[in-house]
């Protein structure tokens, strides 16, 4: 019996790697051999709305049968073991353990992604909006990298209040992305002048943590609005990635200090460069961080807290492929070409 070439695996990966989610969709049932090669290239990375009800895990909840061979294996259970990669966009409406919502409903079906290396979630205006801090089955993820997107507030109070600490406690890895940061300084103000001793810090030890101030473009600025920034804002800004930095985690890397628009420096010159602004806001944040921590009768933690910090572009930090399921590629490319 002459197979078609067409029939070997590696030709047919690399034909699946050109098709659509529909497609995979429909191949899936269309032989076990081409489910097993369709469900890992569609599962790895999902998006799920979980207070929706959403139909993945309604399925693994419920455990269809996908094939039509009469087969009652739970199919859906075993492709949450594909799952590396989960995105949460919208989590809308949850009222956590006090009402009768769809999250309340997976934590009790004991949905979990056994393999899962990266959550990703996008918060809203306000960290706390939509009650995923209060969410019953969110933070029971077990992800190796935690990366948070469009946070607006680093540190209110107190550091890494942008995630539940149950979360926090349990990542290898942190990556904070921040496009804009509000103005905390009414609650961060009495925190940094206090001498009470520095709490326990909410990540393991061994843990980083990367913020990356977001632009689109290396030809951009952080902060850039219809508005100039004025350079007591800078200040305000600093004082929260310092409330990071106290925490003494393992690495604190910061990208694209140096991308700071110029009015946080007091100036207006767009003649500065790259380095010359990340150099500025280095020594401020450092000089900020002794004084926090001398303040706190804490200098000889200090050393720690100092070694932590790194500072380099966010094209630096792409050159390395850790940054891999943390960014999708076309969202990176105009930094992947960039030489800073």
């Amino acid at each position: 019996m002459i197979t078609s070439p067409l029939a070997h695996p590696d030709i047919l990966s690399l034909i699946l790697t050109h098709a659509d989610t529909a497609t995979l969709s429909r191949c899936m049932r269309v032989s076990w051999q081409f489910y097993d090669l369709s469900a890992p290239m569609l599962y790895s990375n999902i998006t799920i709305i979980p207070n929706n009800a959403d139909s993945f895990l309604h399925g693994a909840s419920h455990g269809p049968i996908i094939l039509d061979n009469g087969t009652s294996r739970d199919l859906k259970r075993d492709l949450l073991k594909l799952v590396r990669i989960v995105n949460i966009r919208n989590h809308q409406g949850c009222s956590g353990f006090a009402g009768n919502t769809a999250c309340t409903r997976w934590r009790g079906a004991t949905i979990d992604f056994p393999n899962l290396e990266t959550l990703k979630v996008w918060v809203g205006p306000s960290p706390f909006e939509g009650g995923w801090f209060n969410c019953p089955w969110v933070p029971n993820f077990n992800p190796r990298t935690l990366v948070m997107r469009d946070v607006s507030g680093l540190s209110a109070g107190g550091s890494y209040t942008f995630a539940p600490r149950s979360l926090l406690c349990k990542v290898r890895k942190v990556v904070v992305v921040i496009k804009s940061l509000r103005d905390l300084s009414m609650v961060n103000d009495d925190v940094l002048s206090s001498r009470k001793p520095t709490p326990e810090a909410p990540l393991e030890m061994g843990a980083q943590t990367v913020l990356v101030l977001w632009t689109d473009t290396p030809d951009d600025y952080w902060g850039d609005s219809a508005s100039p920034p004025r350079p007591e804002e800078s200040a305000k800004m600093i004082d929260q990635i310092v409330l990071c930095a106290i925490s003494e985690v393992d690495r604190l890397t910061i990208c694209n200090a140096g991308q700071m628009h110029r009015g946080y420096l007091g100036g207006t010159s767009s003649s500065l460069t790259y380095d010359e602004v990340e150099d500025s806001v280095e020594s401020a944040i450092r000089t900020r961080l002794e004084e926090v921590s001398r303040r706190r009768k804490e200098a000889g933690r200090l050393k720690d807290r100092s070694a932590a910090l790194r500072f380099m572009s966010f094209g630096e930090y792409l050159r390395n492929d850790a940054w891999k399921g943390e960014f999708d590629e076309q969202e990176v490319k105009a930094w992947m070409r960039s030489h800073r």
